[in-house]
C-alpha cells in the first residue's frame, strides 16, 4: 500500500475573502438605504397633518408600517 501526503495550503484564499467581505459590505449598503428610504418616508407622512393622511387612507398608527414595506424592510 502507498500512501501519499498531499500538502494542505495554509494560506489563506484572499480572492473568497474579498468576495465575501464585498458580499457583506453590498449586503450593508442595501440595508442603509432601504433604512434611509424608510426614514425619509415616515418624514414625509408625519409632516402631513390628520385631514391630509385620511385623504390617502391612513391614520398616524399607520405611518411606521407604511415606511417599513415602502422601503421593502
Amino acid at each position: 500500500m502507498i500512501l501519499t501526503l498531499q500538502r494542505m495550503s495554509t494560506a489563506p484564499d484572499y480572492q473568497q475573502t474579498a468576495a465575501g467581505l464585498a458580499g457583506w459590505f453590498g449586503a450593508l449598503r442595501t440595508r442603509i438605504r432601504k433604512e434611509l428610504m424608510a426614514r425619509r418616508t415616515r418624514d414625509v407622512l408625519r409632516r402631513l397633518d390628520d385631514e391630509q393622511l385620511d385623504d390617502i387612507g391612513l391614520n398616524r398608527t399607520a405611518i411606521d408600517r407604511v415606511a417599513a414595506r415602502a422601503a421593502d424592510l
